[in-house]
């Protein structure tokens, strides 16, 4: 999830080593399902060549992490789907 956007983005966290690696992959796909433009998702990936995991300064992010964890585990319930893609759209629509 975007610190500032919110956006969420679901890869799989197993195993934790390849996170990094798989999460542009993710972010591309739901920012391509988003309406995003090429350009735009090509300029982020590229950025994220020197990425590094860090704390962030402020609660606000843990709370939106909780919340959408919880609304995720309500989706998996209900639905039948279990596309990660899905689920991060259906996310992104909720307000906060």
């Amino acid at each position: 999830m975007n610190e500032r956007t919110f956006l969420p983005v679901l890869v799989l966290m197993a195993p934790s080593a390849t996170l990094l690696r798989s999460f542009p992959g993710g972010l591309a796909e739901t920012l391509e399902a988003d309406g995003v433009r090429r350009s735009f998702i090509n300029a982020e990936i590229n950025a994220m060549e020197t990425v590094a995991p860090a704390k962030t300064h402020s609660r606000q992010p843990l709370v939106v992490l909780n919340e959408f964890a919880r609304r995720a585990n309500y989706i998996l319930a209900d639905q039948a789907s279990t596309d990660d893609l899905e689920i991060a759209m259906e996310l992104s629509q909720m307000p906060i």
